[in-house]
């Protein structure tokens, strides 16, 4: 498996991936307007473009994304496709984005679903859960000077 920034071309494949985990893991943080929410996001170049996206590669296929804004402060978008769940991908990608940008303090608003898999990365939750926007989310913020 190869872990790295993903080049312009491989956005769009980059997003559907996003889409489909969404929908098959999240559904239970989301209404209608939630997903419109985020489908407005993904399709939104300028927001899109203002992210640092990287890939976990395999087969010539992503299998994992991991997005970055606020200059590597901001998770915006983490997702592994579910067959892949449980098999270290997020993991490599994560440890492979701070390799890049350091000892940083990174925020993440966490669905549901994911919250175990940002704790066992380092992640602590800040406050209790929250809705916005019709998206159920619970903040969360890796320090690792803590």
């Amino acid at each position: 498996m190869e872990i790295r920034k993903l080049l312009t071309t491989e956005i769009d494949e980059a997003m559907q991936l996003s889409l489909r985990v969404f929908m098959e893991c999240g559904s239970d943080d989301f209404d209608d307007e939630g997903l419109k929410t985020f489908t407005d996001f993904l399709s939104s170049k300028p927001l899109i473009n203002d992210l640092n996206i990287y890939g976990a590669i395999e087969n010539d296929k992503i299998i994992g994304v991991l997005a970055m804004k606020n200059k590597g402060r901001h998770v915006s978008l983490f997702f592994v496709e579910k067959a892949y769940h449980g098999k270290g991908v997020g993991r490599r990608l994560f440890q492979y984005v701070i390799s890049q940008s350091g000892p940083l303090c990174i925020t993440v608003n966490s669905s549901t679903y994911a919250v175990k898999v940002y704790k066992r990365l380092g992640f602590r939750e800040t406050d209790t859960v929250q809705t916005r926007d019709g998206l159920i989310f619970v903040p969360m913020v890796y320090n690792p000077k803590e």
